[in-house]
């Protein structure tokens, strides 16, 4: 199977720990989580070191889409699956790609 990089864009949104508690139960071990952070509070920092692999921080408020490729920059992965935090990734998502 293909590894695969998870990636967020984060800002100020504290749900970030309610989805990467879903990607860390579908991860496989070759998969890594990756997110970027745009300037969030420390308390959300702390849930994304917690969960995630890598996190990036970006010291200002950008697009979306610089955050995104931020993130993508970091990936090791064969497969880069860019999400948002308003997604839940299905159980079954690492056997389908």
């Amino acid at each position: 199977m293909k590894s695969i990089s998870y990636t967020l864009p984060v800002h100020r949104d504290a749900s970030i720990g309610r989805v990467l508690r879903r990607l860390i139960e579908i991860k496989r071990r070759s998969d890594e989580i990756i997110v970027c952070d745009q300037c969030s509070p420390r308390e959300i920092i702390d849930v994304e070191k917690r969960y995630a692999d890598k996190v990036v921080q970006i010291n200002e408020f950008d697009t979306i889409p610089a955050a995104r490729n931020a993130a993508a920059l970091e990936a090791k992965g064969e497969i880069l699956v860019s999400m948002d935090l308003d997604v839940i990734v299905p159980r079954n998502t690492p056997n389908r790609l």
